[in-house]
């Protein structure tokens, strides 16, 4: 017998505070592991996709605070945590380290919430959860689902373990808001709780008003800085939510709108920029700039006319629950597909096989139990509240859009209906029977949409090249980049046309010295389709430098014809005429086309400086001092506009001012040979002997050979 001070072993496990170290300490291994495996990996804290907008939104409020103007591409709140990790010195790995905080933190909110309605059950689901292949993924990933279903996690939380008062009601109302301006989804959840609040337990006027306010509050203040900084155009919240019902509630949904405007406008619905009366250059979509999301209003109308009718939504229901069952409608979840290759953890839980460990040997339990218990689920306040989150982060996956990632937070709440399912029926041989039928039947494909999506080859090596170049290690970026043109036309042949591939080949050739070959990567470029200013512009750049300089000129003109609005390009492309123009004698002409340069965009300083110079060559000395001086107050870093600049005061015998202007040019420059000799000419000039001797031999060192004639002069 036991003694009545010592407790016996089921005493202690079913102790709260030893089952939650359990979870705490099993999530906690679990994170250390996956990071260890994940830190080797190309792609470990390099972004793709909407990371990339989550970081550089984060990046502009650490620099320019709150309430600088930008449009937001997703709801905001990720990018303000972001925005303040960052401001207080947080690095990428700082941020991963609370995403794994916020994981963890997690696992135990889950438990202690689960453990209300079934300790055992909740206890098992939060081992699972802990180290749940998939929400590791996630924590070591910039996205905004690290922040939602931590939210998601409390505010289940707050309304199954918390005794209702004021203080359940303020707290859960300010967090379903935050978690609005996380994801817009979340609406639903509001909507269901509101109703419920009012219908099924009578909540007085004055609490129901207390939530609704508290709740609309953040979505609030998100709309009106919208509002208020971006024209005047009213966008709730961000862009994507009401794009994403545009998506779900279209009347052509053949077709899945991938995030790439440049895909929008050219493979799917070509008419619907035009329609909006929207224009945009290719360079705005790529993944380093900003989204040109700029149909956010126009879709939000047209989403609303299109559902006056109620066959619209109604049919739309019925081909997205049909069009789940299948991958190929999908976007792509480079998530999983990716990054797993390159993680063992991910590799050894996820299986390329039928069934996909472990997602769906959850679901469908999952769902037999919620469908055998429906009634009593619904009477019962917990199960309603797990009910209603479940459909809120569900339905708009299901029916708008299919990217995994999107469910994750429903996932907990999944396995856990699943631990009751085989708890309560493990028995039961019919009901298990449909279990097996329905993973066997529909296991691999609808495990397929929902966790993993094959990407075409081509895509996965220029992801992988990404992250190699992101690291430095280019030969073996080189070495990827050359693999994705070799799968291209055998994935997608008409993917060429939309790939940076052959402009990051061209990249690297250039940084080898291999120009022909580089010419050769922005040919097949152009050919394909890509004909943008920039392409033709580093092409043209290339041609100047292996003496082709009629085809420069060609590319050059090219580049100013395919500009759409960019000045900085513009004026570059009118420099590099110029440049060129002097290269074949043509003095005059470049004269213009610095001229035309700086018109575009006045801060061009090298237009400045080469307009300065020929201003000098051709007697204007006044005029060549001030575009020489224009140019150092915008680059005072640039050495050809000290030099030159002191040339022209030589020119207009103010050697004392051309001294510091030399001594300036060799500081930034120490390889100057030209300059040496000019500072030695200068010295004399000035009666300043000391050095002269060192500079003109330092000259014919550098290959100025007109300074030997001075050596022997003044070096005896």
């Amino acid at each position: 017998m036991h003694s009545k001070s010592t407790p016996d072993i089921n005493s202690i496990f079913q102790s709260k505070l030893f089952t939650t170290g359990i979870v705490l300490v099993l999530a906690i291994i679990a994170r250390l592991i996956y990071y260890s495996m994940d830190k080797g990996s190309p792609l470990f804290l390099f972004p793709i996709i909407d990371e990339t907008e989550f970081l550089k939104i984060g990046n502009h409020i650490a620099e320019n605070g709150a309430f600088y103007p930008y449009h937001f591409l997703h709801p905001p709140l990720y990018s303000y945590m972001l925005g303040i990790l960052l401001s207080i010195g947080f690095s990428l790995k700082g941020i991963l380290i609370f995403q794994f905080f916020l994981g963890i933190s997690g696992c135990v909110i889950l438990y202690l919430s689960l453990s209300k309605i079934h300790h055992t059950a909740a206890l098992i689901s939060a081992l699972i959860w802990a180290i749940y292949p998939v929400e590791l993924f996630i924590e070591t990933k910039f996205l905004s689902e690290n922040l939602y279903i931590f939210l998601s996690l409390s505010l289940a939380y707050t309304l199954i373990v918390m005794n209702k008062s004021w203080t359940q009601l303020i707290l859960s109302a300010a967090i379903t808001g935050l978690l609005i301006i996380t994801k817009t989804q979340f609406l639903l959840f509001f909507v269901a709780w509101l109703l419920i609040l009012i219908f099924r337990f009578r909540e007085s006027l004055k609490r129901v008003l207390a939530y609704s306010s508290i709740v609309l509050l953040f979505p609030f203040l998100a709309t009106l800085h919208n509002f208020v900084n971006t024209g005047g155009h009213f966008i709730f919240i961000s862009s994507n939510g009401p794009m994403n019902l545009y998506i779900g509630n279209s009347e052509d949904i053949k077709r899945t709108l991938n995030i790439r405007p440049s895909q929008w406008r050219e493979e799917f619905f070509p008419s619907l920029y035009d329609e909006a009366g929207i224009t945009f250059t290719r360079e705005d979509t790529d993944p380093n700039e900003s989204y040109p999301y700029l149909l956010n209003s126009f879709l939000l109308k047209k989403t609303m006319h299109e559902n006056s009718n109620l066959t619209v939504p109604f049919q739309n229901i019925l081909l997205k629950a049909f069009g789940t069952l299948h991958s190929y409608e999908t976007p792509r979840n480079y998530d999983l597909y990716e990054y797993r290759k390159w993680n063992s953890y991910l590799s050894f839980t996820l299986s390329n096989k039928g069934l996909y460990f472990p997602l769906v040997l959850f679901f469908y339990a999952a769902l037999i139990y919620l469908l055998i218990r429906r009634k009593n689920l619904i009477k019962d306040h917990s199960h309603l509240v797990l009910l209603l989150i479940l459909i809120a982060q569900l339905l708009p996956g299901i029916l708008f859009f299919n990217a995994f990632r999107y469910r994750l937070a429903a996932i907990p709440f999944i396995i856990f209906y699943s631990i009751l399912f085989y708890k309560e029926y493990g028995r039961d041989f019919n009901k298990q029977a449909i279990n097996l039928v329905l993973i066997f039947l529909f296991g691999s494909v609808l495990g397929n949409s929902f966790i993993v999506q094959k990407i075409p080859k081509h895509e996965s090596y220029d992801t992988y090249a990404d992250g190699f170049m992101a690291k430095g290690r280019t030969k073996t970026a080189d070495k990827y980049y050359s693999m994705a043109l070799g799968n291209m036309k055998e994935d997608d042949p008409g993917a060429a046309e939309h790939s940076r591939t052959f402009e990051q080949k061209a990249y690297l050739a250039e940084q080898q010295g291999k120009l022909t070959e580089a010419i050769d990567y922005l040919n097949q470029a152009i050919n394909a389709g890509q004909i943008s200013t920039l392409n033709y512009y580093n092409r043209a750049s290339l041609k100047y430098k292996t003496g082709d300089f009629e085809g420069a000129m060609a590319d050059y003109n090219a580049s100013i014809l395919h500009n759409n609005g960019d000045r900085e390009k513009l004026s570059l492309a009118w420099y590099g005429l110029g440049i060129t123009h002097i290269k074949l004698q043509k003095y005059d002409s470049a004269m213009n086309h610095f001229s035309y340069s700086i018109i575009a965009d006045s801060s061009n300083s090298k237009a400045w400086a080469n307009r300065g110079i020929l201003k000098g060559q051709f007697g204007d000395f006044k005029g060549a001092l001030s575009d020489l001086n224009k140019s150092i107050e915008i680059e005072p870093g640039y050495d050809k506009a000290f030099s030159n600049r002191g040339i022209a005061y030589l020119t207009l015998d103010q050697s004392e001012n051309a001294l510091p202007d030399f001594n300036e040019a060799l500081r930034l420059n120490p390889g100057y040979a030209q300059v040496y000799y000019l500072r030695a000419m200068t010295n004399i000039d000035l009666g300043n002997i000391s050095g002269v001797c060192d500079d003109l031999q330092k000259a014919v060192q550098l290959g100025f050979q007109a300074a030997e004639q001075e050596v022997e002069k003044y070096c005896k």
